[in-house]
């Protein structure tokens, strides 16, 4: 049975996220003006928990599955969880909010999110969900290299 766990680039993917946003930004509202105080966690819109395959986990660690969340709203994402167990704050303070990505590509990683969210919430048993030639080994290794590599590429693209 395959048990997935955070990747080995998770702080790094985590600080990326964390700058494309923009630092000081909490993605169920308004952070300053809502008393959204103290830190700020990144957040699978997709929980990696509803991966049955590797090659899914790799998928589902890609830049459109992360979302930064203010405590308040992680903590309400994770009823099960408590406080102290939820890994990856950042103090917004230390951040600037320059060095975001454009608002087309956070639309696109929306509808992304809500179509695979839908997807995965519906599974029926083992079912595959990804395109077929993702379960193959070369797709899985391609979907590993691609999770690995993305958060130097996207700040790459913001250069």
């Amino acid at each position: 049975m395959w048990v997935p766990e955070y990747p080995k680039n998770w702080q790094e993917m985590r600080a990326t996220m964390f700058k494309l946003y923009g630092g000081k930004y909490c993605t169920k509202g308004i952070f300053m003006k809502l008393g959204h105080d103290g830190f700020v966690n990144v957040h699978h819109a997709v929980p990696l928990s509803k991966s049955l395959y590797q090659s899914e986990y790799y998928f589902l660690n890609g830049p459109w599955n992360l979302v930064p969340l203010c405590e308040k709203h992680h903590i309400k994402n994770h009823k099960h969880m408590r406080q102290d167990e939820i890994k990856g704050k950042y103090d917004y303070k230390l951040y600037s909010k320059s060095g975001k990505v454009s608002w087309a590509r956070r639309f696109c990683w929306q509808l992304k999110r809500t179509w695979y969210y839908r997807k995965f919430n519906k599974r029926k048993g083992n079912e595959k969900l990804l395109w077929f030639w993702n379960y193959w080994e070369s797709g899985e290794r391609n979907l590993e290299k691609e999770m690995n590599r993305w958060p130097g590429k996207c700040l790459e693209d913001l250069l």
